[in-house]
């Protein structure tokens, strides 16, 4: 019986012996899974983060380079109004100066003015639709306008068949030149030479833009 006991106690022992080692193996086999879980797990989090900060960064540079883009735009807007501005300026200063030139030599010429005078009288009665017509010459010119019309009566009427002109009072304001005016006020051809100074700046000015900007975005 004390064999049979003994034998018993030994399988068991052998028994859990074996047990023993089997979980120990099973132990190890699961924390070598879970060290390796956790090593998985810990790089996925550090792989995250890389790449959320990488994101980040990406993120922050296409936000300064949009920026800067839109700042380069704002600068690119301000210079070329401050180049458009200042070529206003040069072109507006420059034509000044050539009409102020010529106007000084119109006003000094007399041959010049009769010339400006008569050209003006014979585009004033052919623009207008009124045969009956006024004409006040500005302050210095009234001789000139008096003999231009009673000099070039012919003419003129050649140009509008049954016109009726006098000569008015002289125009208030202005030197120069004249303003023809129909007998009922409805149609004006002003030819006094500021008033055509200032109209021909303008024209030109808007021509000379034209030119330029048509050569620039050319």
């Amino acid at each position: 019986m004390v064999v049979k006991v003994g034998g018993e106690r030994g399988f068991l022992e052998a028994l859990v012996g074996e047990l023993r080692a089997a979980a120990e193996e099973e132990a190890k086999r699961v924390i070598a899974e879970a060290e390796e879980e956790a090593k998985r797990i810990v790089e996925e989090a550090r792989a995250k983060a890389e790449a959320l900060k990488e994101e980040r960064r990406r993120r922050r540079e296409e936000e300064l380079r949009r920026r800067a883009a839109r700042e380069a735009a704002l600068k690119r807007l301000e210079l070329r109004r401050r180049f458009w501005n200042e070529l206003y300026s040069l072109a507006e200063r420059a034509l000044e100066a050539a009409l102020e030139e010529a106007c000084a030599l119109l006003k000094s010429n007399l041959e010049y003015r009769l010339m400006y005078l008569q050209r003006g009288l014979e585009r004033g009665v052919a623009s207008m639709a009124s045969p009956s017509l006024v004409v006040h010459p500005c302050s210095e010119d009234r001789w000139l306008v008096e003999r231009l019309v009673s000099e070039n009566w012919e003419r003129l009427r050649k140009l509008k068949p049954g016109l009726r002109l006098t000569v008015g009072s002289p125009l208030p304001g202005c030197r120069h030149g004249f303003l023809l005016v129909s007998e009922d006020g409805r149609e004006t051809f002003n030819a006094a030479l500021e008033a055509r100074r200032r109209e021909l700046e303008q024209r030109l000015l808007t021509e000379v833009f034209k030119l330029i900007w048509g050569g620039v975005s050319g």
